[in-house]
């Protein structure tokens, strides 16, 4: 993410880096009796301009969950749904600035874009190597 600073000499531009994406952490424990308890947490996260702000902020869907399976079972995180709308402007110059009649040569055009994510994870045991 870009940060802008400016003094009154000059204008330095500095990089923050930021996670961002499909993030899953899975923190598996096996009992006894051959029982997998899974602590889980998604996070979808997205950063988006705010133009007003000149700034990035990031929109961030989360789910955390503790589940117990047995050995091969699946197990389904859903409900991570996040919706995005963003408006976009043209016009032709300057008949654009024309007041009253530069609607007729301005386009505003609008979107909105609606996701879910569901993520599948598949419960495992994996058989100890004791020859090592």
């Amino acid at each position: 993410v870009p940060e802008v600073e400016t003094t009154s000499r000059s204008t330095t531009t500095s990089f923050t880096y930021h996670k961002a994406g499909i993030i899953l952490r899975y923190t598996p424990y096996v009992s006894d009796d051959g029982r997998i308890t899974a602590i889980v947490h998604t996070e979808v996260s997205s950063p988006v301009y705010v133009e007003d702000l000149k700034a990035y902020r990031f929109n961030k869907r989360s789910a955390d969950t503790s589940v117990r399976l047995k050995d091969g079972e699946t197990m389904v995180i859903g409900g991570l749904i996040g919706s995005e709308e963003a408006k976009s402007y043209r016009k032709i110059p300057l008949l654009g600035d024309i007041p009253v009649l530069g609607a007729f040569f301005k386009n505003v055009q609008k979107s909105k874009q609606s996701s879910e994510i569901m993520i599948f994870l598949t419960a495992r045991i994996l058989p100890s190597d004791d020859s090592q």
